[in-house]
């Protein structure tokens, strides 16, 4: 019987020493190995996203992280894992210490219940049609593999406890949810309305899958104003800040340019998703702070510029930095690089579809001709005014 072979390498978490010396210098760098998977199917699977902190209130830094496994998210088995990586204070690790199944992706760490410690909040980009592995009426199962959003309850202080799966509660759901948000990619909590308390905001990552000429995944960003409950699925209500359109024909190639969050990378137009990460900060100075969203799958840039309340109605205003179907920008940061009081937004671009010329090549029976590329960049863009 043939071996069968597993077409991934092993998952691993790795950090880069500093030396000390010059930063620029590879040798300065040196690499140490925090984890590595064995190989099993688990052990195969790819880590997301790093968050640092004390976990169990010992005074040492700890950290959360998310797995998931693409080859048992294909067959309906479980996925993803969010674990527990606890310091002992020496710079050794004890983990990982599975925390819940959920999420696998683009997590952040945050007081959700406001008692003191730091919980888990995670978009769900991995999930499936739990219809298709269990029977009908199993609301359970299609509650726990549909979760859009989710987070898990920090149980306290005390390393013992944090060994112990914690209590899982549902934001969003797309099989019950009553404004359904799909396939969720990123989140963040900031205070955009400037009223004291900070809101919660989702990228829904489209990856524009269509049925019956319909977006099966919602596209878009919302915001989410944190309940006072927030173990109450009901209490928590998105607010839609931008959205394609969900009647939007795959068809229409004007249509698709069009659309904000319609997907138009060349060679796969309608597989990829979008949009990506944001940021929110306040880039020109005005006391508010904005909102900036990669389209990864969509070739643009955008800025929301905040301008402010009126009566009970927070207004942005969309911009696009730029709209290129050959920059994928997957993700997008603001931080203030030359030190003028003004943040600069760094955006990577994953795939900017070069096209080269190659010389006729014998040996590899190429002939000259145009060959597209993939190739990745970082865009830098300077606010000059506004």
């Amino acid at each position: 019987m043939d071996n069968f072979i597993i077409p991934v390498n092993n998952g691993g978490i790795y950090y880069l020493e500093n030396q000390g010396g010059n930063i620029a210098n590879v040798s300065n760098w040196v690499k140490r190995t925090l984890y590595k998977g064995d190989d099993s199917l688990k052990g195969k699977a790819s880590y997301h996203r790093a968050e640092f902190f004390d976990a169990d209130n010992d005074g040492d830094e700890d950290f959360v992280t998310s797995r998931v496994s693409m080859l048992l998210w294909l067959f309906g088995f479980r996925s993803m894992w969010t674990e527990l990586f606890l310091n002992d204070g020496n710079g050794n690790y004890t983990g990982p210490i599975d925390i819940g199944e959920g999420a696998g992706f683009l997590f952040r760490t945050h007081d959700m219940d406001g008692d003191g410690d730091l919980d888990i909040v995670g978009p769900q980009l991995f999930m499936f049609n739990a219809f298709l592995f269990t029977p009908l009426g199993s609301e359970w199962f299609h509650a726990f593999r549909g979760d859009s959003l989710m987070w898990f309850e920090n149980p306290g202080p005390g390393s013992f406890w944090l060994t112990w799966p914690w209590k899982r509660h549902t934001i969003n759901n797309t099989y019950l949810s009553d404004q359904p948000l799909g396939k969720a990619f990123d989140v963040m909590f900031e205070d955009l309305d400037n009223d004291g308390s900070e809101e919660m905001f989702m990228s829904g990552h489209n990856h524009q899958a269509y049925v019956f000429n319909n977006r099966f995944w919602p596209s878009g960003v919302f915001m989410f104003e944190i309940p006072d409950n927030p173990t109450d699925t009901q209490a928590w209500v998105p607010v839609v800040i931008d959205q394609g359109d969900p009647r939007l024909d795959p068809e229409d190639e004007v249509a698709v340019a069009q659309d904000v969050f319609a997907v138009d990378r060349p060679g796969s137009p309608y597989t990829q998703g979008s949009p990506g990460s944001f940021d929110i900060v306040d880039v020109n100075n005005d006391g508010r702070k904005d909102l900036l969203v990669a389209g990864d799958g969509k070739g643009a840039l955008y800025f929301y510029r905040n301008d402010g309340i009126s009566g009970t109605v927070l207004n942005l205003s969309r911009g696009a930095l730029y709209e290129d179907r050959a920059c994928m920008a997957a993700e997008v940061e603001a931080e203030d690089l030359d030190g003028d009081g003004v943040p600069e937004i760094i955006a990577p671009v994953y795939d900017t579809s070069i096209t080269i010329k190659t010389e006729d090549d014998p040996a590899t029976d190429i002939d000259e001709s145009d060959i597209a590329v993939k190739s990745s960049s970082i865009f830098i863009f300077h606010l000059k005014s506004f």
